[in-house]
């Protein structure tokens, strides 16, 4: 795992999993990819742009590179309880449904009626455990998103909301449908505001999942677990045990064979340092990459915690929205999108060097090859409008070039 502009150092799978010793061993863990882009490359080689032909930096390069959501993406909340001062984790065995006979945390799919994904997870607990957390204390548990593809499902995807809730038990002092008084926490050092007292008599199973306490979290059964717990669960009880909260995204590529071969084909673990997560678990709200970031913003290399949900298409679109920008209108920019993939399906994404677009009108067409292909300038010959598109895509556009000329096209391309 690759931290970057972090305080952890660059650590390898296999020095993580020294104290688990029932871990998956390395062949069932797939290739560690140390960036997104390469993960991308791995999982849709014919979707990612090819970069021989594109040097371009941009502030959002994961909009332009990131292949488009998948249609039959679900959302579901995880939530790892643990008593990290005695080194102790609450699993739950599957009695029923996906991951039947597996071992996992708590959490499920997200129900249209949850406020947001840490509704979700505070209501899932809840009906999984009997353990009653406050909202405002499982917001602050939030560690980030998991994402999962299977190399058998084209077109399924798995977005993962991930929570770390630690608790004290006590059966003296808290009632476990005591708001209140979950609120009474052990004066410990980093752990405050996300750490509870519970009852653990009063934790209590439902007929979908088994909870069951173990001890020693280095001996967990993780040969009973999905394969990707051997890579962030065990990072993230690492972190755990020196008393730290971390937060990280995870991209995960199954192999064929669900539950029968459970093994990783890629994965990529990144960081989060200094990212605003309340959008994510406060209310669910349009996410739009950051204009501009300061340069003592503590990121890793790419942005992508504040992009689940929506495709470039829909982001591109909401920016001209945002900017009060009216041509072109929906139905210009969906046919100018339309063309734009038409095009490079045909030719690919790499036979572009410049474009030219007579009577251009606002410009979309022209900026969208420029967004979508390798192309690196583009002319809009006679524009009706100038700068709308520019303007309102320019983070987006990063180094690409997009000029206007009112000359008409017998005498406007002397030069070129």
């Amino acid at each position: 795992v690759d931290w970057v502009g972090g305080q952890y150092p660059k650590q390898s799978t296999a020095l993580s999993h020294m104290t688990f010793i029932k871990a998956l061993p390395p062949s069932r863990l797939g290739k560690s990819h140390p960036s997104l882009q390469s993960y991308l490359d791995a999982v849709y080689p014919d979707l990612v742009l090819d970069k021989k032909h594109d040097t371009t930096k941009r502030d959002d390069d994961d909009a332009v590179l990131r292949p488009p959501v998948r249609p039959k993406q679900k959302e579901f909340s995880l939530v790892v309880v643990t008593e990290s001062r005695y080194k102790r984790i609450l699993l739950g065995m599957k009695n029923r449904g996906f991951g039947k006979g597996f071992y996992n945390a708590f959490g499920g799919k997200i129900d249209p009626g949850d406020k947001s994904p840490a509704y979700g997870a505070m209501r899932e607990l809840k009906e999984e455990t009997n353990i009653n957390v406050p909202l405002d204390v499982i917001q602050r548990c939030y560690v980030g998103l998991l994402r999962f593809t299977f190399d058998d499902d084209d077109e399924g995807e798995m977005v993962v909301h991930l929570f770390h809730l630690d608790v004290i038990c006590n059966s003296n002092n808290t009632k476990c449908d005591d708001n209140n008084n979950a609120k009474k926490k052990k004066k410990t050092k980093k752990w405050d505001a996300r750490t509870i007292m519970i009852d653990p008599d009063c934790i209590r199973g439902c007929e979908e999942i088994s909870p069951e306490w173990y001890d020693d979290w280095a001996k967990i059964p993780l040969e009973q677990m999905f394969a990707d717990d051997s890579l962030w669960l065990t990072m993230l009880l690492t972190s755990a045990e020196k008393g730290e909260h971390l937060k990280f995204d995870g991209w995960f590529h199954f192999n064929s064979g669900g539950a029968e071969v459970n093994s990783v084909m890629h994965y990529h673990i990144a960081a989060r340092q200094n990212v605003n997560d309340s959008s994510l678990i406060e209310e669910k709200k349009e996410e739009i990459p950051k204009a501009e970031k300061s340069k003592n913003d503590k990121t890793y290399k790419l942005e992508v915690t504040n992009q689940p949900k929506f495709t470039l298409e829909k982001r591109l679109f909401h920016e001209l929205h945002a900017n009060d920008i009216h041509s072109p209108t929906i139905k210009e920019f969906k046919e100018c999108w339309g063309v734009v993939n038409s095009v490079r399906s045909h030719f690919g994404n790499k036979s572009f060097d410049a474009i030219i677009d007579v009577a251009g009108g606002h410009g979309a067409l022209a900026a969208l090859f420029l967004l979508l292909t390798s192309a690196t300038s583009a002319t809009v010959i006679d524009p009706a409008v100038v700068g709308g598109v520019q303007n309102a895509w320019r983070h987006f556009l990063g180094e690409k070039k997009l000029h206007y000329r009112y000359e008409c096209l017998r005498t406007g391309l002397r030069d070129e």
